[in-house]
């Protein structure tokens, strides 16, 4: 469970001005068993991430194992967080997204595994946040990135999630989201 509250926002937003620090831990996970036997040891952070006074984002990310710094990630802004709630949570009941129901346009291939995009929610008016389908013959999971909306960008770096942890990931970001208001 997530353990945050409104006074937990507050402290950070006063630390923020006092001392200019961006970047506050509320929750990790250790993926331990979920990862691979030859992958190596990461975990997934979730951070609140105060961008400037009137601009503020939770970051998850993908964060290896002794760097003690994210690698990878996805900054999700305060009214999006109960939607990508929601569609993390719809993976796990009977509206699931199926492999193979994706447009050839959001299909693509990258590191030995196919990504399969499932929904994107309008993050700015530059980029997206991408939830995709991430799979191949050994394993399935879901994938948040994002992604400009114009011109010709690669995708950037996202993080990985396994569907395992779908739902206390869900459940953080939709009660950050009551907390930071």
């Amino acid at each position: 469970m997530c353990e945050i509250d409104r006074e937990f926002f507050e402290k950070c937003r006063k630390e923020y001005v006092e001392s200019g620090e961006h970047f506050y831990p509320i929750k990790e996970w250790a993926l331990g068993s979920f990862r691979k036997p030859n992958e190596k040891d990461y975990g997934i952070k979730l951070t609140f991430h105060i961008i400037s006074k009137d601009r503020e984002q939770l970051n998850l990310n993908k964060e290896m194992q002794g760097l003690n710094k994210p690698e990878k990630g996805v900054g999700i802004p305060p009214d999006k967080l109960v939607e990508v709630a929601e569609w993390l949570l719809k993976q796990l009941g009977p509206e699931a997204y199926q492999e193979g129901q994706c447009e050839k346009e959001g299909l693509e291939e990258a590191y030995g595994y196919k990504f399969e995009i499932i929904k994107k929610f309008d993050k700015d008016n530059f980029t997206d946040i991408n939830l995709k389908l991430m799979h191949n013959l050994n394993e399935t999971k879901y994938f948040l990135n994002t992604q400009k909306k114009f011109g010709e960008y690669p995708h950037r770096k996202g993080v990985e999630i396994p569907k395992q942890m779908l739902e206390q990931i869900a459940q953080c970001l939709v009660i950050a989201s009551e907390k930071m208001k």
